[in-house]
């Protein structure tokens, strides 16, 4: 990490916060999660333990789809409030197992949005995320949805498959509206592990939808980390 970078990291640490969740005054850094105070930080994060969706070769998240989460991530999503990346991206790395993922990835693909999606929401939740966490794996061209999907939280187990079948593919040449400085396209995912980023999951039918066609490059594993998992007795997105 360049060096001004590595100062103005620990100095957000450092500087004090209100509590995104109790309102608490002053609020310090925890565990390397700013944002949110120590307390709700134990009190309220917990890694969900969960079985790997079909269709992916492993899975992680750090807290569940719940209270005080669930409101925070609908403001990060559509308020919106990007500037929470940060305080999620904290949370994920809490999570050994989302950390071991990401280290050993080849290539790290958040997870992309329709144009319809992005325009309306103005940023990628998914890459904020990545740009957080890890910043030199990213490919966030090569992957793309080629359809807007109903939201999947309206539908049952079954209608979320369909839903988002055939919705992602792989492009050989990005848009330059996409081009940024912290990602690049890889050409072949051939014998790679790759790491999907998302926000949210259920049921893990749009990550395995995504995963799809990586596998048909040639992708060797396929792999999933997301802030929140919903239990799957809530009725909540994806």
């Amino acid at each position: 990490m360049p060096f001004f970078s590595r100062l103005l990291h620990h100095t957000i640490l450092v500087i004090p916060f209100e509590c995104a969740t109790c309102k608490k005054w002053p609020s310090t850094a925890f565990e390397g999660v700013t944002g949110v105070c120590q307390s709700c930080i134990q009190m309220h994060a917990h890694a969900p333990l969960f079985p790997v969706p079909k269709g992916l070769d492993d899975c992680a998240a750090a807290v569940d789809f719940d209270a005080p989460w669930s409101a925070l991530i609908s403001r990060y999503k559509f308020a919106p409030e990007p500037g929470l990346g940060r305080l999620f991206a904290g949370l994920m790395r809490r999570e050994s197992h989302i950390l071991e993922l990401l280290e050993d990835a080849d290539i790290v693909i958040p997870l992309p949005l329709a144009t319809e999606r992005l325009e309306e929401r103005g940023f990628n939740q998914a890459l904020t995320l990545a740009k957080h966490l890890v910043k030199h794996k990213i490919d966030a061209f090569s992957l793309i949805r080629i359809r807007d999907t109903a939201p999947q939280r309206t539908l049952t187990y079954d209608a979320r498959q369909g839903n988002v079948a055939n919705a992602f593919a792989l492009q050989a040449i990005p848009h330059k509206a996409f081009a940024s400085t912290h990602t690049e396209r890889h050409t072949s995912f051939e014998d790679q592990h790759i790491v999907l980023i998302d926000d949210v999951m259920t049921t893990g039918a749009t990550l395995a939808a995504a995963a799809a066609p990586l596998y048909r490059a040639g992708a060797a594993r396929v792999s999933a980390v997301v802030i929140a998992r919903t239990p799957l007795n809530h009725n909540q997105p994806r």
